[in-house]
Parts: C-alpha cells; structure tokens; sequence
C-alpha cells in the first residue's frame, strides 16, 4: 500500500463465522486497510471488498446485493437493447455470481462441519460467551485454511492491492505448479501466449508492451472465422480473458516470493 494513503490499522485475533468465511472469500484480509472505501447505491463494489478493515453483518446479506447488482446490469442492458457481446459479458458476471454463492456455501459447510468437533480451528470461550456468538481465533483459521483449501487468509489478494503496485518490475515465474487449480494453469496458459504475440511489434504498444486490445481483436476475428455467427466470442470477453491471466501472474508470482 502506498505510505501517502491514510490507513486504518486492523490486528484483531479471533473473527466470527461470517468473517471467517469473508476472508475465505478474499475480503478483509491483511492489517492494513484505506480509511475511505468507495461506496456505490448498491453499497460496497465486490471488488472494493478486499479494503474493507473488518468485515461486518452478513455475508449471505452481502452476496445478494452482489447478485442483484448483476443481474440489474444484465436486465438493463437487454432493455436497452445492447449487443449480444455486452449481453453475453453482463450474462458471465452473473454466473460469476452465482459461483461466487456457491463457493461461500461451501465455506460455511465445511465450516460448521470442522466446528462441530474442532480438530484445528480453536474458540475464543470468553469472547463467544460475552458477544453470544462464536469467535474463532485467527491463527488457527489460517493454519486450517492453508491446510483445507491452500487459502492464505493472512495475504491479501493481488487485485485487492494498490493499483500502483502493478507498475514495479516484474518477477520472473518459476513455474512452480504446487495449489494451481486447472484455472489457474488455463490463465497461466494464456499470459504466456501474451508475451508471445506481443513479439510480434503489431501486438505492442509504443512503450513495448503488450496491446491486449489488439489481441483481444485479432482473437475475435480469427474465432469468428472458425465458428461463425457464435455469441460470446467478441473482443470484449477476450480482452476481460486475457486482463484476469495477467492478474493472474502477479498473483502468482507475489505467492511465490511470500514462499521464499
């Protein structure tokens, strides 16, 4: 986080359930949090989630202002009339969503399942007694997190970070595979063919770099070429591809250097 940017500083030690399952979710992790969040008529963006120092109310609550801020989006859009491609791209957040729902879900199940005969989690009594709901200690989730999901909750995510941090210098990728899910190596798969097609000087900026639009362009009309009159195959949904495997990198490699 940038030292100019005023913070509040969070070191609690035990959470509640729906923290718990917050920060499974890649919200409220960290100890360090801007003091201002942007928040929209729907409330806080998912994507601001992550800057929020403690995580408070529902998380049920929360994934259903998420969910209906898509599906708003998406039934305004086809009012509208927009395009198939921005249809379909709305259409994807909302299955985005629903993924999202069901990956919490499963969070609260094995949850409840671990403390209903605890072998890692462990309960702050005094706390749980005194607010009248569990309060799970914060070392032990993240011991049981690492070792259930190969989650590190103490680590805050590379997209909840400082935007200003993707403008240091690149890490080299070691190819160490170890915790990569099939998406994982499937963004992996395609920032390396970034890197490849920005050798080709029609696919770079001025600065060097890669032009993902170009890409993104190029990929669409080939695709159109090999399956007409397909939806959701625009440059659009591609250029949205290619932006989450380049996150997907930094992600990467930052877990690689918290490692070493």
């Amino acid at each position: 986080m940038n030292p100019e940017t005023d913070v509040i500083i969070n070191i609690q030690t035990t959470c509640t359930r729906d923290e718990a399952v917050a920060k499974l979710l890649g919200w409220s992790r960290g100890r360090y949090f801007p003091r201002s969040v942007q928040v929209t008529k729907h409330g806080i963006d998912v994507v601001d989630l992550g800057m929020v120092s403690q995580f408070e109310g529902s998380v049920q609550e929360q994934l259903a202002v998420i969910y209906e801020k898509a599906r708003s989006e998406f039934i305004d859009a086809a009012e509208n009339g927009d395009s198939h491609e921005t249809l379909k791209t709305l259409e994807d957040k909302v299955n985005e969503c629903r993924a999202l729902v069901d990956k919490a879900a499963d969070y609260f199940l094995d949850l409840d399942d671990e403390l209903s005969a605890p072998e890692i989690l462990r309960i702050d009594r005094m706390k749980s007694e005194r607010d009248g709901q569990i309060h799970i200690t914060l070392r032990s989730l993240a011991q049981w997190s690492r070792q259930k999901y190969k989650i590190d909750i103490t680590q805050v995510a590379a997209t909840d970070e400082d935007p200003s941090d993707s403008t240091s210098e690149p890490e080299a990728y070691s190819g160490d595979g170890e915790g990569l899910t099939d998406t994982d190596k499937i963004y992996l798969a395609f920032a390396a063919l970034i890197d490849v097609a920005a050798e080709n000087i029609r696919y770079q900026k001025k600065e060097g770099e890669a032009n993902i639009s170009q890409i993104a362009k190029a990929m669409e009309k080939h695709m159109k070429s090999q399956l007409p009159n397909s939806r959701g195959i625009g440059h659009e949904t591609f250029r949205k591809r290619l932006d989450e495997a380049q996150a997907s990198v930094v992600k990467h490699r930052r877990l690689l250097v918290n490692k070493s």
